[in-house]
């Protein structure tokens, strides 16, 4: 009893990476049994092959798959001259040829065993191209310092021989929260020569990548990440010091923070299967997000620069909206004195957490009439009082937000 076993693979230079593609197949011939003469015939198109091999013997046949034309069909047969024992063998295919046999569709690169003495094959000849970088589920984290932007590099394999046209790719970003907030999209597209790199950076943005590179009929695709990275204390604090000095507590944006964030821009969440740090989201599943938990975007999620100064500014329009509550408040309570800035800054705090409200009697101060009586406080004087009994739940937020002031 002898085996033959056939190889169909891609004949290719060794390079320090991935080796780059030839327009050129190889079938090899590998004869592991004793019989003293294997004599077969191979047919690929109209091409006729010859293979004589003695015990334990090899042989390579080579075929310019140049000669097939892309998109374009032709029969494989293997045909065992001279006797009626069946032969067992393999197939290999190259990256730019597909095969089908009895109806089954066998993608390149993988092995499958048949064991028939004529076997007929259709060949389907592609266009040979493969993503070099980046890899499949590559991720790429956002870099330090800055922690802003990345930048990728694109690579693919291809027909380098004239007149093969560039590479095309299409590389498109998506966004979305935990709890589906979103999606936020981008795409770039863009052309390169075979093997060549291009560098695309990133910034203010990051998620799922889906790449698609092709070159004539041919394509390929595959996914990869950019993800957060964990930004330095130090970092954060003096960028909210820089941005919130002249308050009358010039570090009051740290402890809001703080009290919204813990500090972090990212956290370690589980997102297009990938269990990483990605942008922090609020309990609902990320309708806010970040260090200042900014309604959710882009920029705002993947920019920790740009959220701290959308979260500043924030944070400035109600200290304008406690300076007017307090002002109607003012007018409908005679003698009742100015909020001092510090109290404003107080207002504006509960303004900006969970707890805000445009009710008056809400606010986290409220006036209450001392030594007088009836609505207009006759005899006594009006003074305002921390509102721990009407909203609770924001005095307490205010409470936090203070004690943790860095």
């Amino acid at each position: 009893m002898w085996l033959v076993s056939i190889f169909l693979t891609f004949a290719a230079q060794t390079s320090a990476q991935q080796p780059p593609l030839q327009p050129l197949a190889s079938i090899i011939v590998a004869h592991t049994g004793n019989t003293p003469l294997v004599d077969f015939t191979l047919t690929v198109g109209t091409t006729n092959y010859s293979v004589k091999l003695g015990p334990m013997a090899s042989k390579t046949v080579s075929v310019k798959s140049a000669n097939l034309a892309d998109g374009t069909t032709y029969p494989f047969t293997i045909h065992l001259n001279g006797t009626n024992i069946d032969a067992s063998y393999q197939l290999t295919l190259s990256k730019d040829l597909l095969f089908t046999n009895n109806n089954s569709h066998i993608e390149s690169g993988l092995l499958n065993t048949f064991n028939h003495r004529d076997d007929q094959y259709t060949i389907l000849k592609m266009a040979a191209v493969q993503i070099a970088e980046p890899t499949t589920n590559q991720n790429f984290p956002l870099v330090l310092p800055g922690a802003t932007s990345v930048t990728i590099p694109f690579s693919a394999q291809g027909d380098p021989a004239p007149p093969a046209p560039q590479i095309s790719w299409t590389v498109d970003l998506l966004y979305q929260t935990t709890g589906g907030k979103g999606p936020f999209n981008e795409q770039k597209t863009f052309s390169t020569a075979p093997d060549a790199v291009q560098r695309e950076t990133y910034s203010g943005m990051g998620g799922q990548l889906t790449i698609s590179a092709g070159q004539g009929t041919a394509s390929d695709m595959l996914m990869a990440t950019i993800t957060g990275v964990a930004i330095p204390d130090s970092d954060i604090t003096s960028q909210l010091h820089g941005l919130y000095s002249t308050g009358a507590t010039p570090n009051l944006m740290t402890g809001i923070a703080q009290q919204e964030s813990s500090y972090m821009q990212f956290n370690t969440l589980t997102l297009f299967n990938r269990t990483d740090l990605w942008p922090n989201e609020s309990f609902d599943g990320g309708s806010h997000i970040g260090l200042m938990m900014m309604p959710v975007s882009m920029l705002y999620a993947w920019d920790w620069l740009s959220n701290t100064q959308g979260g500043v500014q924030l944070f400035r329009q109600k200290l304008s909206r406690a300076q007017s509550f307090g002002t109607k408040i003012v007018k409908a309570h005679p003698g009742l004195p100015t909020l001092s800035s510090l109290q404003v800054e107080q207002m504006a705090v509960l303004l900006y957490g969970p707890y805000a409200s445009s009710n008056l009697g809400m606010q986290y101060y409220v006036p209450q009439c001392v030594g007088g009586t009836g609505p207009a406080c006759t005899g006594g004087m009006w003074t305002w009082v921390v509102n721990s009994a009407g909203n609770p739940n924001g005095v307490n937020y205010v409470t936090s937000v203070y004690s943790k002031v860095q």
